[in-house]
C-alpha cells in the first residue's frame, strides 16, 4: 500500500531528501556536460561537412561553368570516401540538378527539403577577404543537409548540397548518456549508504521520544521520563517533554482536589438553566398555542362568511349587489389566506403539525402546482414551465400535501415577483444521495429528489438573502406595500422542508433572477398495482414549433421519452420549411404541435400557411397556448385544429392528445359516424344505488342504451328496501352514500339472502344470490379487495365507459336476462325517440376542442355525447345538472368545514368528486379525494385548509362548463330539472 510522504518516518524522510538533493545535483551536472558535448559534436560535424562541400564546390566550379557534367560527377564521387555521406548534388544557378552522387541503397533527395526558415547559417570568410560565402545547414531526425555556394569571380554560379548521416553521432551520444546514467546510479547508491550511516545520531533520539509519547498516551502514566539527549535541538526537545510531563502530573493532582467541589457547583448551575429553559419553552408554546387557537377561531366564522356569500351569489342580485357580494367574498378569501399562513406557522412552532406518509404521483403533484398558478402567470405574460428529469420515479411515498404546499408557495412567489420572462419548476434525482445509498446498502427503498424553482425576475440583493427565511420578513417595506403578504411563506416552507428531512436554499444574482432549491428524501411506493395507461407513440414523427427554448426542450424530452421521432424549430418560418422538407423527402410528419404566441408568424398564421400547401394540407395540428379567446378558437376550428394544449403541458395529457390525433388520422381508422354491426342488446332489471344526480343521469343513459330496465335509489337504505320489495337481476352499488353506505347495504342484502325462507329463491323468481357490483371512484387493487370482502361480487371504477359497463352486465346478468334482450340492431324506446329527434338535426354540439385540458378533460364529455340513447342534448343536460346541484354542495362543504363536522365534510366532498370526474374535471376530483383522505386520517383542519384551492378550481371549471352550454341556453334548451321525471325511482 502506498504511504504518503508526510506519513513516512523521520529516517525515511531524511534519506529521501538526501537522495533527492544529491541525485538532482549530479543529474544537473551530467545534463550540462552532455549538452555541451552534444553541442561540440554538432558543431564539428557541420564544420566537417561544410569543408568537404567547399572543396567539392571549388573543384567543380570550372565543370559547372563549361557544362562538363562528367567532370562534376567525378568530383562528387570523391565524397564517397566519407562513409557517412549519403548523397550529394550540384545545382546550377537556376536550381536545377547538374550532377548527383548517391550511395547505393537509397536516394536521400526523395525526402522533402527542410524549410529554409529552419536552416542555420555558418558564415566563413575567404582568404582574400572577399565577401563572405554563407553556408546553410539543416538538421532532421537522422540526417544533416549542408548547402555551400559555388562562387566564381565573386559570383555565385551554383551550390553544393550534401546529405550527411547522423547515425555515428547518435551512437556516440547514446554511449555517453549510458555512461552518465551508470555513474549517476552509482553516486545515488553511495549517497544512500552514507546517509543511512550518518542519520542515526538524529533519528534514534526522536524514535525514543515517540515511543515514550505513545506509552504516556496509552497508559496515562505521567511519571515516566525520557532519557536526556545531546545538547542540540533534539536534547532541548526531550527536556521540554519531560518538563511538560511534570507540569501535567502536578495539574492532575490539583484538578483531582477541585473535582468534588466543581461537580456540586455544576449540578446547581444545571438545575437553574433547566428551569429557565423549561420556562422559556412553556412561554413559547403558550404563545404558539394562543396563535393557533386564535387563527382557528377566526377561520371558523370566516368559512361561514365565505359559504354564505357563495350561496348569496347564486341568488338573484342586481349588478350593484353582486359587486358588493363579490368584494366581500374576495376580501374574505384574502383574509383567509393570511390566517392560513399564521395557522401553519403557529402549528409548526407548537409542534402540532404531523407529516403524512402515503403513495402519490410525483409528476401529478408538480404539474398540479404549475397549473394552479398558470392563469395568474399567463395574465402577466409569463411562461410557467415544468420539467421532470427522466430518472425521477413516477410515484413515491411521502407527504404530497406538504410538498405541494412548499411548491405552491415558491412558484406563487416566483410568479408574483417576476414581471416578464419565465418560471421553471424542475425535479431531478440526486446523484450523490443515490450513489451513497447504493454503495452502503443502508436503505434501498429511499431516494433523494432535488426540486428547484427558477425565475427571471429582478433577483434578490445579497444583504436580503441572509434574512429571507426569517418569519414576518420580506425584501423591504416597499415590497410589502406593493405585493402584500405576511412574510411567513418562506419561513413555513423552510420548516416544512426540514421536517421532511431536507434543506431549502436560495441563490440569486440581482438583475438575473432567483433560484430556490430543496432536497428531500422519499421512499419508493408500497402499492405498485397502479396501472399507467400510456399510449404507444413509438416511431411517430412529430414536429414542434415553439419559440421558448426551455419549453421547446421540455416538449422534446417528454415526446422523445415516449419513443417519438421529434424535430423542433424556433419559429413559424422554420416550421413551415421543416414540414415541407419532410413531405418532399417522403417522410412527412404525422402530427405537428404549434405554439400560439410566436413573433412574426403566430400559430394561426402558421396553420393557415400549412393548409395552403397542397402537400401539407392534411397534416394534423395541435395548438399550444396560454390563454385563448373565442375568436381564436373559431379560427382554429376553421383551420382544422382539433385540440388545444394549455401551458404548462401535462405529460399524460400531451401523450393522450397526440395519440387521439394519430388515431383519428390513421389510414385504417374507422369513421365514428358510420354504423357498424350493433352489439347484442341485454335485458333484465338493474337497480342503481347512487346519490349523485350527474352520475345518475349518465348511468341511466348507458343502461338504457344497453337495453336493461333501470330503477334508481339515492342511498343504501332505499336500496335494501327496493331489493326486499321487488325482483332485480343485478345491483350497481355506490360505496359511499348518505344514511347507509354501500358496504352496509350489501351486508343487509346478504343477511336477508341467508335467511331460511330465501335459501331456494323467492316465489316471484328472485335469485337466491343477487349480483352486487361495487361502483366507486377508487381504482386501487386494495379497494377491489375491500369490495369483495364486504360481500360484493365485482368492482366498477368511476367514471366508467359504456363498454366497461356492458362487460360487467354481460358477466353477471343471468342467462334469462341475456336472452330477454332485444335482437341485434333493435332499438329501445328511448333510442328510437332520440333517433327520431336527431334525424333532422342533431342539435347544437359542444365545442370541446377549445377547453383547456389542464382543468377539463374533453374526452369525458365526448363519451357522454356518444350515448345516442340519451338524446342529442344529453351532454348539455348533464352539464346543467352539475351546475344546478354543485353550488349547494360547495356551500354544505364550507359550512361543515367551519363547524368541524368531519362526516359532513367527507360526504359533501365525495358527492362533488363523483359528478366532477364524470364530466372530466379531474383536478376537482383529486382535491375532493384529498379532503376525504385528510378527514379519514383525522386531520380536519388540514382538510378545511384545502377548501380555497378547491373553490378556485371549481370556479374555473364552472366557467368552462358555462361556456359550453351558453349557446344551447340561448336557443331555449330545457333545464336539467325538466328531465328529472324521466329517471325511474324505486
Amino acid at each position: 500500500m502506498k504511504v504518503p510522504f508526510r506519513h513516512l518516518s523521520i529516517r525515511s524522510k531524511l534519506t529521501a531528501m538526501q537522495l533527492v538533493a544529491s541525485g538532482v545535483a549530479v543529474l544537473l551536472l551530467f545534463a550540462l556536460v552532455l549538452g555541451y558535448q552534444a553541442f561540440l559534436l554538432r558543431y564539428e560535424i557541420v564544420q566537417k561537412v561544410a569543408s568537404l562541400s567547399e572543396v567539392v564546390g571549388k573543384n567543380s566550379a570550372a565543370a559547372l561553368t563549361f557544362g562538363d557534367r562528367k567532370s562534376a560527377q567525378e568530383t562528387l564521387s570523391a565524397l564517397g570516401v566519407e562513409a557517412n555521406v549519403l548523397a550529394a548534388r550540384i545545382l546550377d544557378r537556376e536550381g536545377r540538378t547538374f550532377a548527383r552522387f548517391s550511395r547505393a541503397g537509397g536516394d536521400s533527395f526523395a525526402v522533402a527539403e527542410a524549410d529554409p526558415d529552419w536552416q542555420s547559417h555558418l558564415v566563413q570568410f575567404e582568404s582574400d577577404r572577399a565577401a563572405p560565402g554563407p553556408i546553410r545547414y539543416a538538421f532532421s531526425s537522422d540526417t544533416l543537409r549542408v548547402y555551400v555556394a559555388i562562387r566564381l569571380d565573386r559570383e555565385t554560379i551554383g551550390q553544393v548540397e550534401t546529405v550527411y548521416s547522423l547515425g555515428q553521432w547518435y551512437r556516440q551520444l547514446r554511449w555517453d548518456t549510458g555512461a552518465a546514467v551508470i555513474v549517476w546510479l552509482v553516486s545515488l547508491l553511495l549517497a544512500y549508504l552514507l546517509s543511512r550511516r550518518t542519520q542515526r545520531g538524529i533519528t534514534q533520539p526522536l524514535l525514543n521520544l515517540a515511543a515514550m509519547t505513545e506509552e504516556v498516551s496509552a497508559n496515562r502514566n505521567y511519571s515516566l521520563r525520557a532519557p536526556s539527549g545531546n545538547r542540540d535541538e533534539i536534547g532541548v526537545l526531550i527536556d521540554g517533554f519531560n518538563n511538560m510531563l511534570s507540569e501535567i502530573q502536578a495539574r492532575d493532582a490539583a484538578l483531582q482536589r477541585h473535582r468534588e467541589l466543581l461537580e456540586q457547583e455544576v449540578a446547581a448551575r444545571t438545575s437553574e438553566l433547566t428551569r429557565a429553559k423549561e420556562d422559556a419553552e412553556a412561554a413559547n408554546k403558550a404563545k404558539s398555542q394562543f396563535l393557533a387557537n386564535m387563527s382557528h377561531e377566526i377561520r371558523t366564522p370566516m368559512n361561514g362568511v365565505l359559504g354564505m356569500t357563495e350561496l348569496l351569489l347564486q341568488t338573484d342580485l342586481n349588478d350593484k349587489q353582486s359587486r358588493f357580494v363579490r368584494t366581500v367574498h374576495s376580501s374574505g378569501e384574502a383574509l383567509l389566506r393570511v390566517i392560513d399562513d399564521i395557522l401553519d406557522f403557529s402549528k409548526i412552532e407548537a409542534g402540532r403539525i404531523e407529516l403524512e406518509t402515503i403513495d402519490f404521483d410525483l409528476s401529478e403533484v408538480v404539474e398540479d402546482v404549475t397549473a394552479l398558478v398558470a392563469e395568474a402567470a399567463h395574465r402577466k405574460g409569463l411562461e410557467v414551465l415544468c420539467r421532470v428529469a427522466a430518472g425521477v420515479p413516477a410515484r413515491a411515498r411521502g407527504d404530497p400535501i406538504r410538498l405541494r404546499q412548499v411548491l405552491v408557495n415558491l412558484v406563487s412567489n416566483a410568479v408574483k415577483f417576476t414581471p416578464s420572462g419565465e418560471v421553471l419548476v424542475q425535479v431531478d434525482r440526486s446523484e450523490v444521495a443515490g450513489g451513497v445509498a447504493q454503495a452502503s446498502g443502508a436503505d434501498s427503498q429511499r431516494f433523494e429528489l432535488t426540486f428547484s424553482v427558477t425565475d427571471t425576475g429582478p433577483g434578490i440583493e445579497p444583504a436580503v438573502l441572509s434574512r429571507l427565511f426569517q418569519p414576518f420578513s420580506q425584501a423591504d417595506s416597499s415590497t410589502t406595500r406593493k405585493y402584500g403578504g405576511t412574510g411567513l411563506g418562506l419561513a413555513i416552507s423552510r420548516q416544512l422542508v426540514e421536517m421532511m428531512g431536507g434543506q431549502l436554499t436560495a441563490a440569486s444574482v440581482p438583475g438575473s433572477g432567483s433560484t430556490f432549491r430543496f432536497d428531500i428524501p422519499l421512499r419508493f411506493p408500497v402499492d405498485t398495482s397502479v396501472a399507467v395507461d400510456a399510449p404507444d407513440l413509438r416511431g411517430a414523427r412529430l414536429l414542434i414549433v415553439e419559440d421558448n427554448p426551455t419549453n421547446r426542450e421540455i416538449l422534446c424530452q417528454q415526446t422523445q421519452a415516449a419513443g417519438m421521432q421529434v424535430d423542433a424549430v424556433e419559429d413559424g418560418r422554420h416550421g413551415l420549411q421543416a414540414a415541407a422538407a419532410a413531405a418532399a423527402a417522403g417522410r412527412p410528419y404525422q402530427v405537428a404541435i404549434l405554439d400560439m404566441k410566436m413573433p412574426e408568424m403566430n400559430g394561426l398564421d402558421l396553420a393557415a400557411a400549412i393548409r395552403r400547401e397542397p402537400r401539407l394540407a392534411r397534416l394534423p395540428l395541435i395548438m399550444l397556448t396560454s390563454l385563448h379567446s373565442a375568436a381564436e378558437s373559431a379560427a382554429a376550428r376553421d383551420l382544422g385544429i382539433r385540440f388545444y394544449l394549455s401551458k404548462p403541458v401535462r405529460r399524460v395529457e400531451l401523450y393522450r392528445r397526440i395519440a387521439e390525433t394519430l388515431r383519428k388520422t390513421a389510414p385504417g381508422a374507422a369513421n365514428p359516424d358510420e354504423a357498424t354491426q350493433a352489439p347484442t342488446r341485454l335485458g333484465g332489471r338493474v337497480l342503481l344505488a347512487e346519490d349523485n344526480p350527474v352520475n345518475q343521469a349518465v348511468a341511466q343513459t348507458m343502461i338504457e342504451a344497453i337495453g336493461c330496465d333501470l330503477t334508481i335509489v339515492n342511498n343504501g337504505a332505499e336500496a335494501v328496501r327496493a331489493v326486499a320489495a321487488s325482483r332485480f337481476d343485478l345491483v350497481l352499488m355506490d360505496c359511499q352514500m348518505p344514511e347507509m353506505d354501500g358496504f352496509a347495504a350489501t351486508a343487509a342484502i346478504r343477511a336477508s339472502e341467508a335467511q331460511p325462507s330465501r335459501s331456494g329463491g323467492g316465489a316471484d323468481g328472485r335469485p337466491a344470490h343477487i349480483p352486487i357490483i361495487a361502483v366507486t371512484a377508487h381504482a386501487m387493487e386494495r379497494d377491489r379487495k375491500a369490495s369483495l370482502a364486504a360481500g360484493m361480487d365485482d368492482h366498477l371504477s368511476k367514471p366508467f365507459s359504456l363498454a366497461g359497463l356492458r362487460a360487467i352486465l354481460e358477466r353477471w346478468l343471468p342467462a334469462s336476462a341475456l336472452r330477454a334482450g332485444l335482437p341485434a340492431g333493435a332499438r329501445s324506446p328511448s333510442e328510437a325517440r332520440s333517433a327520431k329527434e336527431g334525424s333532422a338535426e342533431a342539435g347544437p354540439a359542444i365545442e370541446l376542442d377549445s377547453v383547456p385540458a389542464a382543468r377539463l378533460d374533453p374526452s369525458r364529455l365526448n363519451a357522454v355525447r356518444s350515448l345516442k340513447s340519451g338524446g342529442p342534448d344529453l351532454a348539455q343536460r348533464v352539464i346543467r345538472l352539475f351546475l344546478e346541484t354543485t353550488p349547494s354542495t360547495m356551500a354544505r362543504l364550507r359550512v361543515a368545514a367551519s363547524s368541524g363536522n368531519a362526516p359532513e365534510i367527507s360526504r359533501a366532498a365525495h358527492s362533488l368528486r363523483g359528478g366532477s370526474r364524470e364530466l372530466g374535471a379531474d383536478r376537482v376530483g383529486q382535491l375532493c379525494q384529498q379532503i376525504e383522505n385528510l378527514v379519514r386520517a383525522g386531520r380536519v383542519v388540514d382538510a378545511a385548509a384545502t377548501l380555497p384551492e378547491l373553490e378556485r378550481e371549481y370556479e374555473a371549471v364552472r366557467r368552462l362548463l358555462m361556456e359550453q352550454i351558453e349557446p344551447v341556453q340561448a336557443g331555449g334548451a330545457p333545464s336539467a330539472s325538466s328531465h328529472a321525471d324521466s329517471i325511474p325511482r324505486a
